[in-house]
This record gives structure tokens, sequence and C-alpha cells, in this order.
């Protein structure tokens, strides 16, 4: 995501929260496609740095979808593919 930031001449924030990166992107695009996907993602940024994080493979899998989705997203912006 800080990619796009780095094509639309944006200074880059110094932050990993996705949520707070869609909020400064959002003067220059239409984010809410994304929006869900980045909110669940940052959650998962910062809870699974410590002990005691557990996520069963429907949450798992939930959260791959979701990267799949903002991954694409972001490609989509660069004029880029998405990966296979």
């Amino acid at each position: 995501m800080k990619a796009l930031f780095e094509a639309n001449d944006m200074l880059i924030p110094r932050t990993h929260d996705l949520d707070e990166l869609l909020d400064e992107l959002e003067a220059k695009m239409d984010v809410e496609p994304v929006r869900e996907a980045a909110t669940v993602l940052s959650a998962y940024g910062v809870d699974a740095r410590y002990p005691g994080f557990d996520a069963d493979e429907s949450e798992a899998n939930a959260a791959t979808s979701h990267a799949d989705l903002l991954l694409g997203w972001v490609a989509d912006r660069l004029g880029r593919p998405s990966r296979p």
C-alpha cells in the first residue's frame, strides 16, 4: 500500500496500520472496496506478534482472502498484474 503513496507523490506515513494508510489514501482514490479487508488484516498485524494468538483454519483462509483482495486492489491502482 505504501507504493501507492509514492505513485501519487504523497508523503509515506510511518505506520503499518492499514486503516490509517487507507484514511490517507482516501484523498486520492476510492478505498471502500478494501476497507473491510484492511481492518481485518490490521488486527492480525498486531495480535499475531504476541503470545497467545491463535487462528483456526477458517480464520486463516479468510485472512488470506482479504490479503489477496488488498494486494489485487493495490496492483490494479499501480497498473500491474496481481500475483497468481
